[in-house]
């Protein structure tokens, strides 16, 4: 039965690679053609916008071979709503993603805005994972404009060229 499946295993892995296969979102240069570097974002919701990007940009950028992406996520948290007693009965979390795209063509840089509400619960630890909770979904959120306003930026020929010419004007 192991002869069988181990027989199974070989025969399979030689015809896909005999066949010219490649992942979907691979290229024949490998692993280092598109690789967007995305160093450490500060703090929990940093950390998980990071982790969201890193997957969004696998596939890499058009036309960037290579490119290093920084970003400085800030959070504020505004309580708008408030009951009798004193308490929040609504939360508002709003990030602030500025980053900066740095390739051999150029540099490119932004500001990504990104919100999540809540409605804060009474007892005291489930505040606290609500508000992480909020936290962490406006990250996913800016990482989510971000990637596609990278793409649609790095997409356009001479996305870099016209960054050149608004700061020589």
């Amino acid at each position: 039965m192991m002869k069988a499946i181990a027989a199974a295993l070989l025969t399979s892995t030689l015809t896909l690679a005999s066949c010219g296969f490649t992942p979907l979102y691979s290229t024949e240069n490998g692993a280092v053609a598109g690789s967007i570097q995305i160093p450490e974002i500060e703090g929990y919701a940093g950390h998980q916008m990071r982790r969201e990007l890193l997957m969004l940009l696998r596939p890499g950028l058009p036309g960037i071979d290579s490119a290093t992406l920084e970003v400085i996520y800030d959070e504020d948290v505004l309580d708008f709503a408030f009951r009798n007693d004193g308490t929040t009965s609504r939360t508002r979390i709003e990030g602030k993603a500025d980053y900066v795209l740095t390739t051999a063509d150029g540099v490119m840089t932004g500001t990504i805005n990104s919100s999540a509400n809540l409605a804060p619960s009474t007892t005291p630890y489930a505040d606290i994972s609500a508000r992480r909770e909020a936290s962490v979904k406006a990250a996913l959120d800016a990482a989510t404009q971000l990637a596609n306003e990278l793409r649609i930026r790095t997409g356009r020929g001479d996305a870099f060229q016209r960054e050149r010419s608004r700061k020589n004007s």
